[in-house]
C-alpha cells in the first residue's frame, strides 16, 4: 500500500478548514497541480484513489453593478465642479 506523505494529509486538513490555497501551498511545499492531485484524493494509474476527494470551496466574486459605478462617478464629478466654483467665486 502507498503511504500517505503527513504534508498532503495538513495540506487537505487546511484546504476544509478553510486556508488559503496560497498559504496551504507555502506550508506544504506543494505546486498547485500537485496540492489539487491531493485534494482529488491522489488518484492512481490503476484508476484508485487514496483518500476520498474533498469538495471544493466555492469562491464568490461580487460583480460591480454598472449603476453604482456611474453612480459614484457622478458623485465624484459633482464634488470636483463644486470646488472649482468655489475656488473661482
Amino acid at each position: 500500500m502507498t503511504e500517505i506523505p503527513q504534508a498532503a494529509l495538513r495540506a487537505r486538513q487546511m484546504y476544509a478548514d478553510g486556508v488559503p490555497v496560497q498559504e496551504i501551498r507555502a506550508e506544504s511545499g506543494f505546486s498547485l497541480e500537485r496540492l489539487y492531485d491531493w485534494l482529488n484524493g491522489a488518484p492512481q494509474p490503476d484508476g484508485r484513489t487514496l483518500l476520498p476527494p474533498i469538495p471544493r470551496r466555492r469562491i464568490v466574486v461580487r460583480k460591480e453593478d454598472p449603476a453604482e459605478t456611474r453612480a459614484a462617478l457622478v458623485a465624484r464629478i459633482m464634488r470636483a465642479s463644486d470646488l472649482q466654483i468655489r475656488e473661482v467665486e
